[in-house]
């Protein structure tokens, strides 16, 4: 009686033969999916900051998690019209001449 291997282990099998056999494609996709994970995916990790009552010397897990409380300083503080005005007119008028 002849013994059938198990499908996963078939499957894995082909799997690491096609890897082996692409190999080049998947080395030339290294540099590209460094670069983003460099780039654009780390600093993400950062911006959590932002919710916590950041210390340097505590580091991001030890830092106190204060969630929206900086948000609603920034919002409700005295000056936030004006600055929010301005900072939308610059914006606009810096896309204006950018695309003229």
């Amino acid at each position: 009686m002849t013994t059938v291997p198990q499908q996963s282990t078939v499957d894995q099998r082909k799997f690491w033969r096609y890897l082996i056999r692409h190999r080049a494609f998947y080395i030339m996709l290294l540099p590209g999916i460094v670069f983003f994970l460099l780039f654009k995916y780390v600093p993400l990790m950062g911006s959590f900051i932002a919710f916590q009552d950041y210390n340097i010397f505590k580091g991001y897990g030890g830092s106190e998690w204060v969630g929206l409380k900086w948000f609603h300083q920034f919002i409700t503080y005295p000056n936030f019209g004006p600055l929010m005005k301005n900072m939308l007119i610059r914006r606009c008028s810096l896309s204006y001449i950018a695309s003229s």
